[in-house]
């Protein structure tokens, strides 16, 4: 039975990027990483002009925008 998987993938611009090995270090911590807060890191690779990470999918939103929520909603109430 085939099982269809939906993944992200992060393509980050090389040009951008002012350190490179900076983005390797980062990417090696990724795959060892495994933990259940934490989007697993599936596979990467890059071409000419980007690095490309694939990822589990998250539906959740963004984490900034969480906290920028409930920053917002602490100041409101007064907690």
């Amino acid at each position: 039975r085939n099982r269809r998987i939906i993944l992200a993938v992060k393509s980050i611009d090389k040009s951008k990027i002012r350190r490179l090995d900076h983005l390797q270090r980062e990417i090696q911590l990724l795959r060892k990483m495994n933990h259940r807060n934490i989007i697993k890191m599936i596979d990467c690779y890059e071409d000419a002009e980007r690095v490309h990470i694939i990822t589990e999918r998250y539906t959740g939103g963004e984490l900034f925008d969480l906290i920028h929520k409930k920053a917002n909603a602490q100041t409101t109430t007064g907690c």
